[in-house]
């Protein structure tokens, strides 16, 4: 049984860009068509994307990553591992993860907040 890997679709499968346009799929980074058909032969993939499930389900097929994907989702499900372009990782005591926090400067600007 393949073990579930779950890709964060924008930094890791697609180019990150200043200019946040949730209706615009940045361009596929270098590589990435290769990354994610090795791990399919192992994995089950997931693509999980802040997006349009269907925009970007649309792109992956666009892209022929289809046949190695076999969800699209906006929900961080259960998964074996988490392939993203940004997090703080649990190594660390508390006090160090808080310190990591507070001088956190994320690689995009985020519309949200």
């Amino acid at each position: 049984m393949k073990k579930t890997i779950l890709i964060h679709l924008e930094g890791v499968i697609c180019q990150n860009e200043e200019n946040y346009d949730k209706n615009v799929i940045p361009s596929l980074r270098e590589e990435a068509y290769n990354f994610v058909r090795e791990l399919s032969k192992y994995h089950k993939i997931i693509i999980f994307t802040n997006r349009n499930v269907f925009l970007v389900s649309k792109w992956l097929k666009d892209n022929r990553f289809d046949k190695y994907i076999t969800q699209v989702t906006n929900v961080k499900i259960s998964s074996w591992l988490v392939i993203d372009y940004e997090c703080v990782k649990l190594k660390e005591n508390y006090q160090k993860i808080l310190k990591v926090i507070k001088n956190y400067t994320p690689c995009l600007k985020d519309t949200k907040d």
